[in-house]
């Protein structure tokens, strides 16, 4: 199952009224108050569309004969990693100043959270703010925020494997729970697409998604563009991902390896790019 948490003007049971810019397509909705002020959490079910198996039977088992073979042969089961993967995602209004990021919950005046990113260094060069709305426009723009893991367990299968002397399938339950958490990533970053009015078009490949032609980008904290892993903190606070077994460790590391967290911006002209680590470290 899936976790979700979006904005909280909904009433249980019932498909809740698109916000501008926000994704809001889902089965079930339960309100609770243990998450971040303004949002309320709901399970959404995996059936409907390509999935995350896709995804992971797809370009990226390719590259891994081994596991495809005992995958084909019976002898690993990937339900046993699909039956604990789980995404939580959140999506709340944002404002941009200068190089920062300042989140807001839904209706909220004050900013419960601030996310700062380093620029480019060249002339002109990129920030992951830039793909949102200035705050000098007079509006609020969107993103969604998600952390998915395909890990539950995995370490504890592996470790049984393991002292039974069947170390390839230890090492190949846990590869496959990598990429199983990878496809669910991918998996959720279309159905965001999808609900927030543009999907894929039909012609779309497993390749293209792959190689990101799609409009909009993720980006996930330590790597080029927001190689800032502190800022995962910033991720944990407003989804509380442990919700959904996922902690972050002294480095800022998520447990289980088998998880992915990102920023997921809906900017036509998101771009992947270095942001300069220096400039990171000095934005106030």
């Amino acid at each position: 199952m899936f976790a979700a948490l979006l904005p909280a003007a909904t009433s249980c049971g019932r498909r809740p009224d698109p916000l501008p810019g926000s994704p809001c397509a889902i089965s079930a909705w339960r309100t609770t108050s243990s998450k971040a002020p303004g949002t309320a959490s709901c399970r959404i079910s995996i059936a409907e569309g390509p999935g995350p198996l896709d995804v992971v039977n797809g370009p990226l088992m390719a590259g891994v004969a081994d596991v495809g073979r005992l995958f084909n042969n019976n002898e690993l089961i990937v339900v046993e990693v699909l039956l604990s993967a789980e995404a939580m995602k959140a999506v709340m209004s944002y404002l941009r100043d200068g190089n920062a990021i300042h989140l807001f919950a839904a209706g909220g005046g004050a900013p419960i959270h601030t996310f700062r990113f380093g620029r480019q260094r060249r002339e002109n060069g990129p920030c992951l703010s830039d793909y949102i709305l200035d705050a000098d426009d007079g509006r609020r723009d969107h993103l969604a925020i998600f952390v998915a893991t395909a890990g539950a367990c995995i370490r504890e299968r592996a470790e049984e494997w393991k002292h039974a002397g069947q170390f390839f399938k230890s090492h190949a339950i846990q590869a496959l729970a990598l990429e199983t958490a990878e496809g669910t990533a991918e998996w959720l970053h279309r159905r965001i697409r999808e609900d927030w009015g543009f999907p894929d078009p039909p012609t779309t490949t497993m390749q293209d998604r792959f190689t990101s032609r799609y409009r909009g980008k993720r980006y996930s904290f330590g790597y080029p563009a927001c190689p800032n892993l502190d800022d995962q903190q910033g991720i944990w606070k407003l989804l509380q991902p442990e919700s959904i077994g996922v902690r972050l460790t002294e480095g800022m590391m998520m447990d289980p390896e088998a998880s992915v967290s990102a920023l997921v911006f809906h900017h036509p002209d998101c771009a992947y790019f270095t942001a300069d680590e220096g400039e990171v470290a000095s934005v106030p």
